[in-house]
């Protein structure tokens, strides 16, 4: 948590009403009709579909009395209220976020991709709790906007942190990797969401989601996605590499897939071991979602008997 004093100094930002600077901010708000703890709040005045402006009054009325804005709101009474003005309300945010995360040494996996990114992320949180204490993005917060709230909610308690990124344009990853700073990194597929805002699409789209990678020491994803593997393997060092999949390139091989009573028995060959995993889904996409969590577990030293409990 910082005070206003310290997120004015943190964003550079100039004060318009100085109250009370020494007020502890406990909680990030962007929607002034989800208010819980109004005094401990911050609400940031974000410019999107809807101009975050025009709620500040409507946040103020709820308790709110700390507030980032970029624009002059001289028209808005504000009485006994820290009001910040900077450039870019968003950039401010994500800058809150980046000097918030810099306070912990956590383990970190960031998983992108088109689709699976919420249940891999929600698997992984099952299959890890017992052992670890997890701090995990809220729903799908995975925007410029719900990564920066999802790493708020990191504490000094948190030993690994699952969070999920997703962009719809260029240059955005980035920004969410310098927030997120994920040493693992997921891999989920690729596919044709968000294609218009990607000058080749499909090719360009995978390097840009390949940013959220650039510090990993190991990058889990699906061999058999020929172009994925492609743009992977030319950008990163094989040993960082952790690839599952029909491909003999694979290593963690699928060499057989059985349904049988709504229900898939996964054969898989890993360092020259023969094993065998019950997935209770029969689906393409949950098979692969469970391979990535799978993956994991197995990079972990979880042993067969364990993943499959």
């Amino acid at each position: 948590m910082f005070t206003v004093a310290q997120i004015q100094q943190i964003t550079k930002a100039k004060y318009i009403a100085e109250f009370n600077s020494s007020t502890a901010i406990e909680h990030l708000c962007i929607d002034s009709r989800v208010i819980s703890f109004a005094a401990q709040s911050i609400f940031f005045a974000i410019d999107g579909t809807r101009d975050g402006h025009a709620f500040i009054k409507d946040a103020y009325d709820n308790g709110v009395r700390n507030f980032i804005v970029s624009k002059n709101i001289d028209s808005i009474q504000l009485p006994k209220s820290n009001v910040l003005l900077v450039k870019n309300v968003l950039t401010a945010l994500q800058i809150i976020a980046i000097k918030h995360r810099n306070q912990f040494k956590l383990s970190t996996i960031g998983i992108t991709g088109s689709n699976g990114k919420t249940i891999i992320k929600e698997w992984l949180n099952q299959l890890l709790q017992n052992d670890n204490k997890i701090v995990r993005s809220p729903k799908s917060y995975n925007s410029q906007i719900g990564v920066p709230l999802s790493i708020w909610n990191i504490n000094h308690t948190h030993n690994l942190g699952i969070f999920e990124a997703g962009i719809s344009l260029p240059n955005e990853m980035k920004i969410l990797e310098k927030i997120i700073q994920p040493q693992i990194g997921i891999f989920t597929n690729i596919g044709s969401a968000h294609n218009e805002g990607f000058a080749d699409n499909l090719k360009n789209k995978i390097e840009e989601k390949l940013k959220l990678f650039t510090h990993c020491n190991l990058i889990i994803y699906n061999a058999d996605q020929k172009l994925v593997h492609q743009q992977i393997k030319a950008k990163f060092e094989t040993s960082k590499l952790l690839s599952w999949g029909k491909s003999n390139t694979a290593n963690i091989k699928i060499e057989k897939i059985v349904i049988k009573n709504n229900s898939s028995t996964v054969q898989v060959l890993h360092l020259q071991n023969k094993l065998q995993f019950k997935l209770h889904f029969t689906d393409t996409a949950s098979i692969e979602n469970g391979m990535h969590c799978i993956s994991f577990l197995l990079y972990k030293n979880y042993d067969e008997k364990t993943i499959n409990k």
